[in-house]
């Protein structure tokens, strides 16, 4: 509100009419630019084909393939273990479930 000099609430009206739009995107209480992350409707699935692809990754590389900080991949990766979306290992990896059980057995990294 106070960089585009306005209230709160027109403030938050204006994004909400830009984000209906589709010139910006919102994820969580932050707005990007279109284009710029991955919708939040599309998150689970990105990570899921990244991880299908490259086997299991960390955090910060995820947050790579969504565009956003690591602390907002961070909450989104807990949600998604908590939903067993995800597997995560003791090496602060993700990986697919199928794959974090195989990747653990033989490694014996694994946290539940």
């Amino acid at each position: 509100a106070a960089l585009l000099g306005v209230s709160p609430r027109r403030a938050y009206r204006l994004l909400s009419s830009q984000t209906a739009a589709g010139t910006l995107t919102r994820v969580g209480a932050k707005y990007y630019p279109a284009g710029r992350v991955v919708p939040l409707a599309e998150q689970a699935a990105a990570i899921r084909a990244y991880l299908a692809r490259s086997g299991p990754a960390y955090c910060q590389d995820l947050a790579r393939v969504l565009g956003l900080s690591a602390r907002v991949t961070a909450r989104v990766l807990r949600a998604l273990v908590a939903r067993g979306e995800l597997t995560l290992l003791r090496t602060k990896q993700y990986a697919l479930p199928e794959t974090g059980e195989s990747t653990a057995a033989n490694s014996g990294n694994v946290t539940k």
